[in-house]
């Protein structure tokens, strides 16, 4: 049958993906307390209907939530649950990011072992998914990046960075934003710890590179809103 045909979209978010995706938009605008109820809400809609990967995704929207308003246990609980759900369906993809996020949130809360786990399984993932190269091994690549830097493995992250600036090239470049944006930082924090190590000649590189970035987007459109880091 002609999926154009169906009489709802078919995606890995399930019929009911409007319910995440608006859970997100949510937190994405500072409304997390928000978010977090409507996540409860939805969440008996979606299992009423047995929509039960849009319940998967839910959790993703809490675990941003309660990150975003400081409550890391719960986060990190939420995306446990997230995490066990991904692994049951078979979706390699959305497990490294998922692990990639936990390992951001692990760091968060001390547990710095479970986070070079994550980080460990997370990249050999990634590496079994290279010859894939579309939106949702960019939304895994783009946790990890995030990931690498929250734990100072700056190395790992500019390569992370970089591989995603081969893949918006031809593909989606509106989705760049953020990820540039995140490089940008990125290489600010490297570029200011070489700095206090003594490697002022090093450390100018990245700052220059930041900068340069930095000063392009300062005059960009305001309409050039970073992407969210919801799994695509």
């Amino acid at each position: 049958m002609d999926a154009a045909r169906l009489p709802v979209p078919v995606t890995v978010h399930g019929p009911l993906k409007a319910l995440s995706l608006r859970v997100h938009e949510l937190c994405q605008s500072g409304r997390c307390h928000e978010a977090l109820a409507a996540a409860d809400a939805f969440t008996a809609v979606a299992r009423a209907v047995g929509d039960e990967k849009a319940v998967t995704y839910l959790y993703q929207g809490r675990m941003y939530a309660y990150e975003a308003l400081g409550r890391i246990d719960e986060a990190v609980a939420a995306g446990e649950e997230l995490l066990r759900r991904h692994r049951a369906a078979g979706n390699r993809l959305h497990e490294a990011k998922t692990l990639s996020d936990l390992a951001s949130l692990y760091l968060q809360g001390g547990r710095a072992v479970d986070a070079m786990t994550n980080l460990a399984l997370a990249d050999r993932l990634l590496a079994a998914g290279t010859a894939v190269r579309d939106t949702n091994y960019a939304s895994a690549l783009g946790s990890y990046g995030t990931a690498v830097h929250t734990a100072g493995l700056y190395e790992a992250a500019q390569t992370a960075y970089e591989r995603l600036a081969g893949i918006w090239a031809t593909n989606r470049p509106d989705f760049a934003v953020g990820d540039e944006l995140a490089y940008m930082a990125m290489l600010l924090a490297w570029g200011l710890r070489l700095d206090q190590l003594g490697h002022a000649w090093e450390a100018a590189g990245r700052l220059r590179r930041s900068a340069a970035i930095a000063r392009r987007w300062s005059t960009a459109s305001p309409s050039a809103v970073p992407p969210t880091r919801y799994s695509t």
